[in-house]
């Protein structure tokens, strides 16, 4: 029998316990031996609820103690750099949430240290491996929408989410919040439309939380092939991520959320041929949502799944993980751009 890879899962919030942690759990050729967190409470409830035998406070004695193949990061960013380098320098793989670290230079040094100690550096773009994106980029393949010429994403949060908290490691990201949360369109768009060239951003506040600086967001980009858009508010009902593919023969309408997706002709300008386009939307997209809900698969699952797996991967082939630092290290060019202007 394989020998089994032997993980540390580092940070015991939400993405750990709902999607990391579940998963790494669920994969044969990994063991997790340890858990490591500041906050007390959550270290011992995510040990005893995943059978957790190493819990640990601070990440430099689980290191001494413990013998690791690989380290899944599931901090706050501004703990990324500082972890992933340690980690590294003990001969340790790395995969982590996004983004890489807190600066392109940062990035670069993480990178580049992990090429000197020959490592394996991996980061979650989960939502390019979200099933609807997948589906969506096989038809673009397919030529079912023509030539893709433009891209439109809008990712909706709520106020209670991410303003509210004035504790909230975000409020002191470089650019707040947005750091957070401006990979997944920027890597998305990159994904249809090749690298990005030019960047245009806008950003105001609408909400009265003194600690918060910005809370709209409004960016342009130029890519290889075609513009796409992106909007970011943290002042919506609820929280949503949707995208809409346009081609010269079609366009692709996507709920990232409730996994949906609808195809449109786009042929059709009539009165009658835009009632019967939306009818065929709202069906396509009821039938999807049902189907993906009946599989028990939520937004977040399957894109970690795929990228958690794929790292996992590398290691025991020793070959590229699919998503590499490099990737993550061009949406952080990108995203200091946009807080360039924003400003």
């Amino acid at each position: 029998m394989k020998k089994k890879l032997k993980c540390a899962v580092i940070g015991c919030g939400w993405i750990a316990e709902q999607a990391h942690l579940p998963i790494l759990k669920g994969i044969p050729e990994v063991e997790v031996v340890a858990v490591c967190d500041k906050d007390q409470n959550k270290l011992s409830d995510a040990a005893a609820r995943f059978k957790i035998r190493g819990r640990y406070t601070e990440f430099a004695t689980l290191l001494k103690d413990v013998s690791i193949d690989f380290i899944d990061i599931c901090t706050p960013p501004q703990t990324h750099h500082e972890l992933a380098e340690a980690a590294i320098r003990s001969g340790v793989h790395v995969l982590m949430e996004k983004p890489l670290a807190l600066s392109g230079v940062e990035a670069e040094a993480v990178i580049s240290l992990a090429k000197n100690k020959k490592v394996k550096l991996g980061v979650i773009h989960n939502f390019l491996f979200n099933p609807v994106i997948r589906k969506a980029l096989a038809l673009v393949k397919a030529g079912a929408i023509g030539g893709v010429n433009s891209i439109e994403i809008i990712n909706r949060y709520p106020a209670r989410w991410m303003l509210k908290d004035s504790a909230s490691w975000r409020h002191s990201l470089p650019g707040g919040l947005f750091f957070d949360t401006c990979s997944h369109p920027i890597y998305l768009t990159s994904s249809f439309l090749g690298k990005i060239k030019r960047v245009k951003a806008a950003a105001d506040k609408l909400s009265e939380y003194p600690w918060v600086k910005h809370d709209e967001l409004k960016v342009i980009l130029e890519a290889e092939k075609g513009l796409a858009s992106f909007s970011v508010s943290c002042n919506a009902p609820k929280r949503s991520f949707l995208m809409e593919i346009a081609g010269d023969k079609g366009k692709l309408q996507l709920d990232c959320f409730n996994l949906s997706l609808v195809k449109l002709s786009g042929s059709k300008y009539s009165t009658l041929g835009e009632l019967l386009d939306r009818l065929i939307a709202c069906q396509q997209s009821v039938a999807s949502m049902f189907i993906n809900k009946f599989s028990g698969e939520r937004w977040y699952s399957s894109g970690h799944r795929e990228v958690i797996k794929g790292f996992i991967e590398a290691i025991a082939k020793d070959t590229r993980p699919l998503i590499t630092g490099e990737d993550n290290l061009e949406c952080i060019r990108v995203i200091e751009d946009i807080f360039r202007q924003a400003a």
